[in-house]
């Protein structure tokens, strides 16, 4: 299974601002095969298809990494990595950290 840390390997592979990104900039579903760039909700989709005990164990990681509650994951996570502020670094250490 490819992890979130391996789809995001550079800062090319990373978006802000909607799930994924095609080539041409064009917003595509996360699970698209011709998403080449991902936010990291796009990522934790892309790499745990279907919702199910992969999905939500990646995304316990990241919440107890970021030192929030699962109620707030949600809305929380997609505005953090949407951040004007945000960087790639801050993305890829946050993956790195919670081994996702």
């Amino acid at each position: 299974m490819l992890k979130v840390r391996e789809l995001l390997s550079d800062e090319s592979k990373w978006t802000k601002g909607t799930y994924a990104r095609n080539s041409e900039n064009i917003r595509v579903y996360a699970t698209s095969l011709e998403a080449s760039r991902w936010c990291l909700v796009g990522a934790l989709r892309k790499c745990y298809p279907g919702f199910g005990e992969d999905y939500y164990e990646a995304q316990r990681k990241i919440e107890n990494t970021l030192g929030h509650s699962i109620h707030s994951f949600v809305c929380y996570l997609p505005d953090w990595n949407d951040a004007p502020e945000r960087t790639f670094k801050e993305v890829k250490d946050l993956v790195n950290k919670a081994n996702v």
